[in-house]
């Protein structure tokens, strides 16, 4: 998982951002420290107190759309501590200041090898005992290792009294405390080595980490250079773990932010009683930092990966160490018109069916530390030429040619409303908040609005000039592997004749859950829709959902829904896909149409003065779709251009044995054959079976006074078939294996992706759903769970384990998986014994839940989970608005998620 910096956060409201209020709470037992080191200089930490530490408080950080500031807190040791009270999930989160810039090429890797250890065992907790406890919360952990910073968090609802104590002190004794034994080292390195190879079979991540390379002038032979080489994993011992944890891992190098349903005070005790290591500083000058060499030209790398079925263009531009904040805003308004629809640089490459992606990564473990921009497309290697001229091109454009006054100031509106929901998730906040302190910017809401609002045409072109010179490009070209030297070199002719890694006092939840479904309207259209109205927060975007439902599609090619989404992309007959995306951009509106085998889904998030132009935009859409000949022809090569270039997955083969009579699964061969005879009127025929055999209800999550015009304005389309929770006869496919069938497909990857499905019919029965969802959870869902605790954490055998469930129309499945190293003659590379044993353990553990009761805490566990997941899947308007609007669905309605 990559950090990446929060772009264009504006406030709401400026006034006093950010109140210093220095008070230190001081334990009867203990003495305050008030020479407290930043958290950015050094020492090692070296012995644990089992009594609680005095803190400061330093002030509090207003957050827009939060009736409660969040406050800012330095332990004794040099721990920075933010805690920011809200409704809704709690999310606990540790973050060092450490990454792979931070090592040496001998231990390349270090950082993210301590990364999956510090989950095998600590003080107190013994190996594998940190994921039980975990899954006795009902929570979810993970971690991540990026170029300058490590985080380690869980995320849970409070279900029970304690549950808020329990979270804190496992992260404190993960992240303070490990005891690396030596025989968990040993194991935790298979898992390791089987994900640097799943990152080799990523082209495009290759691609990544070698223009970070060559942009820093980074001495590495890695791959990735954030999980280094098998040889350094293998070299790894405890002496060398425990000297750079000792180095990196002190408090003062820390930053803990608690977000969620919390009590400030009950919250920061409960920290100073828990992370109480203490530091000394005989280890500074051990510490290390790559040193940054600017590239002063142009780099070009050309890769053929073995395992590439399509190409890619990575370009990475340098964003200097000690870039000032203004000059950071600039540049992230740059980004956002970069990857704005409207955008020149969109615009041609959409004619080519092409998408741009556009992020930043941090580089440097400090505030004003160096940083890089990365853009990247993904195309067809006959097009891959001309992207790089393409890019080239654009960039140069606008470095000259400032963008409109209304592209500038689309982008200023979208950085407001982005601002105000930035706190309508815990992990939205907390990652804000953790970067904040990371920077020391807790003025960072206040100055970015003032920034923001001066920012003119002229500055984006001229911070374009300054950050994206392409005399100091870093570029890499990934190519498809039946690629050779003579085709680059044709077709560079031909068009130039002139990046993470991650490891893997509440209210009630029915409370939570009630207070949502009291709030329900709903009504029935005189043309036949449901709507369905949701009191929402205030501080995010209004959103609404369309559900256009039909059991008529089984028999439709995924090249058809393919080809009709491509086309609904298209604007309409009325709008050109411009002028239709420059409404959508301006007034900072997202509309999104979508088709598949089951109809039709239309998704808007919007501001409350925008309901009329959502609404216009959603009709017009729908009654006027851009169904042309000559955007026809045109999408029928952007699909096949999609068709050639998916990778092969065990899913696929998977799918068509589960549900044959869905042609959307058909092979890629044949997919590709039902295009190339597809027409026109197939694909017109194809919409108006969609229109007259769906069923469609609507929801919305927002503001009351928002009901009477959206009913209105739905009122204008035309009649569909009256609602029914019931099913046609279309709906019933479920037909049971008669068999155990062994599905295999040869592929040049260093993983094998292993599934194995179990068939079931599938019931609307919610405790019927619930027992099944509890299943999953108990098999595979859970980083407790038997799956992954017996193929990840005893076998070492995997990165990734899990099991999950798919349902299409009656017909589900619980399909397990598991992506393991291959055969090989080397040992280096893995046991040739790991497929065989990873579907052993398969059908072991299916064995074991067939014949023994799962236990009392399995189940209690599970049932944590369940809830949590439930809780968490409602968290945000839009999550509440498509969960309300599938609940419409059910016999339960509005009291699904109640019930």
């Amino acid at each position: 998982m990559r950090i990446n910096r929060i772009n264009s956060f504006i406030p709401i409201n400026t006034t006093v951002p950010f109140k210093e209020n220095k008070e230190t709470v001081q334990p009867e037992t203990m003495q305050a420290n008030n020479n407290l080191p930043s958290v950015y200089t050094a020492g090692q930490s070296q012995i644990n107190s089992n009594l609680p530490i005095s803190y400061t408080k330093l002030g509090e950080v207003q957050i827009p759309g939060l009736k409660d500031n969040a406050h800012l807190f330095q332990l004794a040791n040099g721990q920075k501590v933010i805690i920011a009270p809200k409704k809704g999930a709690t999310y606990v989160k540790t973050t060092y200041n450490v990454g792979s810039m931070n090592e040496t090429e001998d231990i390349r890797g270090m950082s993210h090898f301590i990364e999956h250890n510090l989950f095998n065992g600590s003080k107190d907790l013994a190996p594998r005992e940190y994921d039980k406890q975990v899954s006795d919360l009902g929570a979810y952990t993970n971690a991540s290792t990026n170029y300058a910073v490590t985080d380690y968090f869980l995320s849970l609802q409070l279900l029970e009294n304690d549950s808020l104590e329990k979270a804190i002190r496992l992260n404190a004794l993960q992240t303070q405390f490990p005891t690396f034994p030596v025989e968990q080292l040993e194991k935790e390195k298979e898992p390791v080595k089987s994900e640097i190879d799943m990152y080799k079979d990523m082209p495009s991540d290759v691609a990544a980490s070698l223009v970070m390379k060559n942009l820093f002038g980074v001495n590495t032979i890695s791959d990735n250079f954030i999980l280094g080489t098998k040889d350094n994993i293998n070299s790894f011992n405890r002496d060398k773990v425990l000297d750079y944890y000792n180095t990196w891992y002190t408090p003062d190098n820390a930053v803990t932010v608690i977000t969620g349903d919390v009590d400030v005070n009950e919250t920061i005790q409960l920290v100073s009683k828990y992370f109480n290591k203490k530091n000394d500083y005989s280890k500074i000058n051990q510490r290390h930092s790559e040193p940054i060499i600017y590239n002063d030209k142009p780099v070009r790398q050309d890769i053929i990966r073995p395992n590439a079925t399509t190409a890619s263009v990575t370009m990475g531009f340098a964003i200097p160490e000690g870039t000032s904040k203004v000059d950071k805003e600039k540049l992230d308004a740059l980004v956002n018109i970069l990857k704005s629809s409207t955008s020149n640089l969109s615009k041609e490459l959409n004619k080519k069916g092409l998408f741009l992606q556009v992020y930043t990564e941090k580089v440097q473990n400090k505030p004003d530390g160096a940083g890089a921009l990365i853009l990247s497309v993904d195309a067809p290697e006959a097009k891959i030429e001309d992207v790089v001229k393409t890019l080239y091109t654009e960039i140069t454009k606008i470095s000259n040619v400032p963008p409109s006054d209304k592209e500038v100031a689309a982008v200023k509106k979208q950085s407001v409303n982005g601002i105000k929901s930035i706190s309508e998730t815990s992990w939205g906040l907390n990652n804000t908040l953790t970067e904040m302190a990371l920077n020391n910017d807790y003025n960072f809401f206040n100055d970015a609005i003032n920034i923001n609002n001066s920012i003119t045409p002229q500055d984006i072109s001229l911070t374009a000039k300054k950050f994206l010179d392409l005399n100091r490009v870093s570029m890499c070209v990934s190519h498809e592997k039946t690629s050779t030297q003579n085709s680059l070199n044709t077709n560079y002719n031909a068009v130039n004749a002139t990046h993470s890694v991650s490891f893997g006092s509440s209210t009630s939840p029915a409370d939570s859950i009630k207070e949502i479904a009291d709030t329900v309207c709903q009504y029935r259209l005189a043309n036949n829709i449901e709507t369905t109205f949701i009191q929402g927060n205030k501080s995010a975007k209004n959103s609404l959902w369309m559900n256009m439902q039909t059991a008529s599609l089984k028999g439709v090619s995924h090249s058809a829904f393919m080809l009709l989404n491509e086309l609904l992309s298209r604007g309409t007959l009325l709008k050109s896909r411009d002028a239709f995306n420059d409404i959508l951009n301006s007034s900072d509106v997202s509309l999104d149409i979508s088709v598949n085998k089951e109809g039709l889904n239309v998704s808007a998030d919007f501001q409350t003065e925008e309901v009329s132009t959502v609404l216009n935009l959603l009709n017009e859409a729908i009654l006027y779709p851009n169904l042309t000949e000559e955007e026809f022809t045109r999408a029928k090569k952007v699909v096949k251009d999609a068709i050639l270039s998916e990778q092969v997955s065990a899913y696929d083969k998977l799918s068509r044995e589960l549900y044959p009579e869905i042609r959307a699964y058909a092979p890629k061969e044949t997919r590709l054959k039902e295009l190339d005879a597809l027409t026109l009127n197939d694909i017109k025929n194809l919409y108006s079976l969609i229109l007259s055999t769906s069923d469609v209800c609507t929801s919305l999550t927002g503001e009351n006074n928002l009901q009477t015009v959206v009913n209105d304005s739905l009122s204008k389309l035309p009649v569909f078939k009256q609602f029914s929770t019931n099913h046609p006869a279309e709906y019933y496919i479920y037909k049971p294996n008669t068999t155990e069938k062994m599905l295999t497909q040869a592929d040049e990857k260093a993983q094998a992706e292993i599934v194995q499905a179990y068939k079931y019919k599938a019931s609307e029965n919610i405790e019927d759903k619930a027992k099944i969802e509890l299943l999953n959870i108990i098999l595979g869902g859970s980083m407790s769970s038997r799956l992954f605790t017996d193929l990840r954490e005893n076998k070492k055998l995997a990165y990734h384990v899990s099991s999950n469930l798919i349902e299409n129309f009656d017909t589900g499945a619980i399909v397990l998986n598991i992506g393991t190293t291959t055969d090989s003659p080397d040992p280096k590379e893995g046991s040739p014994k790991n497929i065989d044993t990873a579907l052993k353990s398969f059908k072991n553990n299916v064995e074991l839940l067939k014949t023994q009761n799962v236990t009392q805490k399995e189940l209690e566990n599970a049932k944590k989970h369940l809830k949590s997941n439930i809780l968490e899947s409602i968290e945000t308007n839009s999550a509440i608005t498509t969960g309300m609007g599938k609940a419409k669905r059910t016999p339960y309605g509005a009291k699904y998620y109640e019930e």
